[in-house]
């Protein structure tokens, strides 16, 4: 499959509550009212993303307690149950579409990044997106919520450089075409 089959598009899979803790309002307001908290979160993500060019928004939350949360259709929530931790879950859904897109997962979880490190997935420290994500924020209150589009999440915190990504995703281009054209000549 071809970069361009997967529309160039990055899936971002984000852990909810280990972002919530890289803000001292959302920390606060959380021993208030969890539910307000973790609603602003996910408002705050999805401004980040409704201004990123072709990125996929999946946010995950650990709970017990199925909350409903206002969000637009093209962003997935998730919410971990019983018997699955939303960690769980990240690894299962990172390991399933990683076959067909580019996913990078924003997690603090050093346990979770290893074992998606192991199966080639991109991790990214939370606190890049925080510190993008928060900055954003506070940039979009000030401008009356207009929000910047050239803020970037830096990857090279988990081994590589967001250079060698864009190295490795053209040279995985280059492959699928070079193939693409063996396969029509037979």
């Amino acid at each position: 499959m071809s970069l361009n089959e997967k529309n160039d598009t990055i899936l971002h899979l984000v852990d909810g509550h280990n972002l919530l803790h890289f803000s001292s309002k959302l920390k606060k307001l959380y021993k208030i009212n969890p539910h307000l908290s973790l609603q602003e979160l996910v408002t705050n993500l999805v401004s980040w993303a409704s201004v990123q060019p072709k990125i996929e928004l999946v946010i995950y939350l650990d709970g017990k307690n199925a909350v409903k949360f206002s969000i637009p259709k093209q962003v997935k929530l998730f919410q971990s149950g019983i018997d699955k931790t939303a960690d769980d879950l990240i690894l299962s859904h990172a390991q399933k579409w990683a076959k067909k897109k580019v996913v990078v997962v924003h997690t603090q979880d050093r346990e979770l990044q290893k074992k998606l490190r192991l199966k080639s997935i991109f991790t990214s420290d939370n606190k890049e997106l925080a510190a993008t994500l928060f900055k954003e924020v506070k940039q979009s209150k000030a401008a009356n919520k207009s929000v910047s589009t050239t803020a970037e999440i830096d990857l090279s915190n988990r081994g590589a450089s967001a250079q060698e990504v864009d190295e490795m995703l053209l040279y995985y281009h280059l492959r699928d075409m070079d193939s693409d054209k063996k396969s029509s000549k037979k």
